[in-house]
């Protein structure tokens, strides 16, 4: 009986070391790619809002390199575009993502040492 406490014991701190030391890394990894989409969906559609008013407002230090009236309508849409999907892409995964992460943490808490 005391043999099979003792190899639960060692098998427990062992599936917690390896835990700590290869899970819970790449967790905070992928979180930190979420994080760094959501500033990228950011920046794109702050660069749609600014190149827009940048047609109608000629006194905006805003420049974006490009001289051109079609080309600055093309890029505007582009960063519309990408903007559009990138957000609808990260309101489908980040749910699912924290659920994951609210899910691991409950299953993680629960593992003891005895």
């Amino acid at each position: 009986m005391t043999d099979n406490k003792y190899v639960y014991i060692i098998f427990s701190f062992i599936i917690n070391i390896l835990n700590i030391i290869i899970i819970m890394p790449l967790i905070l990894a992928f979180g930190l790619i979420v994080l760094s989409l959501c500033l990228v969906n950011l920046a794109l559609f702050l660069a749609f809002i600014l190149s827009v008013l940048k047609i109608f407002i000629h006194k905006l230090p805003v420049n974006f390199g490009v001289n051109n009236i079609i080309l600055k309508l093309i890029i505007i849409c582009i960063v519309a575009i990408v903007s559009y999907y990138l957000h609808k892409f990260l309101k489908l995964f980040i749910p699912k993502y924290l659920n994951f992460l609210g899910i691991y943490m409950k299953k993680v808490s629960h593992l003891n040492y005895v």
